[in-house]
């Protein structure tokens, strides 16, 4: 990816990798091969398959990281400010939420089943979008979607991962990925 922003004359700054250089060995592995690609997995790809509880737990994660990105400005794994204000937030918004699927779960059902893939790939493109979040200064905004075109492919793929063989293949081949990646750059 870097010969990448090299010719296309990129100026960007990781937030992550930035982060990475200043944390031990075992500190990358925990967060960056196991935490963050469960956390990742759980907000994008549990919910490709239709079930409450996939929701629920989707929806709880992916507002306690809205809430603590926009909101509260802090990453999502940082517990030493505001986090009962971010947790309480999150219970709130996924208890209106599994409410109204509680309400229209058979439509909610039929819905996802009949509109599979525009919810499979809206999770897989929202999935990559997210990491844009990890660049601290894009001047060329137009070139985003080179930026996540590494998140965007890895995200198909896991996702056909999720679907075809089941949720822990999908974790199991995220941290892979990301454990590669790490050792790569």
């Amino acid at each position: 990816m870097g010969t990448c922003f090299y010719v296309l004359d990129i100026q960007e700054q990781n937030l992550v990798a930035e982060k990475i250089k200043k944390w031990s060995v075992l500190k990358t592995l925990v967060y960056g091969v196991v935490m963050v690609p469960l956390l990742e997995e759980l907000m994008f790809r549990l919910p490709m398959i239709y079930q409450k509880k996939n929701f629920v737990i989707a929806v709880f994660i992916g507002t306690f990281f809205f809430f603590s990105a926009i909101l509260f400005n802090q990453g999502l794994l940082d517990f030493s400010k505001n986090t009962f204000e971010r947790l309480l937030l999150s219970a709130f918004v996924t208890s209106l939420f599994y409410c109204f699927i509680r309400v229209n779960n058979e439509k909610t059902r039929l819905f996802w089943k009949n509109n599979f893939s525009i919810i499979f790939y809206f999770l897989t493109l929202l999935f990559a979008l997210l990491h844009v979040f990890n660049i601290v200064e894009i001047k060329n905004a137009y070139l985003i979607p080179i930026l996540i075109l590494p998140q965007l492919s890895s995200g198909l793929l896991i996702g056909f991962f999720r679907v075809k063989y089941g949720f822990i293949y999908g974790v199991i081949f995220h941290c892979l990925n990301n454990f590669v990646s790490m050792i790569l750059f």
